[in-house]
């Protein structure tokens, strides 16, 4: 079956380096557990903030992510994202895939249930 490549950056902007270090480590975790054919990787590294502890100069910025290409496999990366940001209102992230861009941050259950539907008809077959 065909893969698909995501990129997922993450914005815990509100959140020391310490926190962010923690959080972005937790959606690695997740990830990786979420689906058994998904390899999730530290994306490139950002800058980290003038007195930051622990990381040296840089956060992990996200993750590089490879999955099958099915729904059922997209769809669980897609809730693991959306469970993350709903647990702190702090965290968001955006999730690239062939050039379409998601963000998840801030929204109702609602209208993020809308919102992740509608990339994932984009962008795998019929269910």
């Amino acid at each position: 079956m065909a893969a698909l490549s995501l990129t997922i950056t993450v914005d815990t902007a509100v959140v020391d380096a310490e926190e962010h270090e923690a959080h972005t480590a937790d959606l690695g975790r997740r990830l990786r557990e979420s689906a058994g054919s998904l390899r999730a990787s530290p994306a490139p590294v950002a800058e980290a903030p003038p007195g930051a502890k622990g990381l040296g100069s840089a956060l992990v910025a996200g993750f590089e992510v490879t999955v099958t290409a099915s729904r059922r496999t997209l769809a669980a990366v897609i809730e693991t994202l959306r469970a993350w940001t709903t647990a702190v209102t702090s965290r968001s992230v955006v999730v690239e895939l062939d050039g379409d861009r998601l963000e998840i941050t801030g929204a109702t259950t609602e209208q993020i249930d809308h919102v992740l539907e509608a990339f994932l008809d984009r962008h795998t077959p019929g269910s």
